[in-house]
């Protein structure tokens, strides 16, 4: 917590106001500040001069499909934002996200090439781009496409380091919407973290286990898996579940 840092919120550009509202972003420590005073009587007021102008944008959309043996069945889609509008591009928010899409469509191009697991039925399609302007773009301009797909993984801001009281954190649909793709998301960090976790076991020679199953770039860190599960648009709480070492 910085009391100096003005926080992101984006209520007001989504057009959760009910009212015409110009909107100042400050940080807490100001907030407290005038808050205080306005309590004591004080009257405050507030000026502010803005100057701005318009810009053509050109936005460019990558949408790349590993196609399915069975046309006919609806597909996945993976999407993730590489920036938000022009001026907000950043490593972790959200060229990660990106990335680890490019990796994914890599990784299953090569094991279907070299013969290692069948192409799949249905198909797998990755789209990345501006994160409101060009995603949900997509969908406005072809209105058909999410009648070809039964489910679909964001990933934004997966390249959080975890051994700063950070988790990566899934995000489910509503209790009534839950299906078989997010039963096996949930298994899968299940086995991420049970196997990259320290074990201890009382018959062993030693009661230290290393991980079971190491899952550690050439690159990264030994840090434990810590992960977070809760339901969309809900904040955390005492009954999400909370794995970490």
């Amino acid at each position: 917590y910085d009391p100096f840092a003005a926080g992101f919120d984006m209520d007001v550009y989504k057009g959760r106001a009910k009212h015409n509202l110009f909107v100042f972003k400050v940080w807490p420590h100001l907030v407290q500040q005038l808050r205080d005073r306005i309590f004591k009587g004080e009257k405050v007021v507030l000026r502010a001069m803005t100057k701005t102008s318009f810009h053509p944008l050109k936005e460019d959309t990558i949408l790349a499909t590993i196609k399915g043996t069975c046309p006919g069945k609806k597909g996945i889609m993976f999407t993730a934002h590489l920036f938000e509008r022009p001026q907000k591009q950043g490593a972790n928010d959200n060229a990660s996200g990106s990335v680890t899409l490019v990796e994914i469509a890599r990784t299953i191009t090569a094991l279907i090439r070299d013969g290692k697991i069948p192409r799949p039925e249905r198909s797998i399609h990755f789209l990345i781009g501006e994160e409101g302007t060009s995603l949900m773009g997509h969908f406005q301009k072809y209105p058909g496409r999410a009648d070809q797909l039964f489910a679909a993984m964001n990933f934004d801001m997966v390249g959080e380091y975890l051994g700063a009281h950070s988790f990566l954190t899934m995000v489910l649909p509503m209790t009534s919407r839950t299906g078989f793709l997010q039963a096996a998301a949930k298994s899968l960090l299940d086995f991420v973290f049970e196997t990259n976790t320290e074990r201890h076991h009382h018959h062993a020679q030693s009661s230290y286990i290393a991980y079971p199953l190491p899952i550690v770039e050439k690159d990264g860190s030994m840090e434990s898996f810590k992960y977070l599960i809760c339901l969309l648009y809900t904040s955390p709480s005492p009954r999400d579940r909370t794995r970490s070492r």
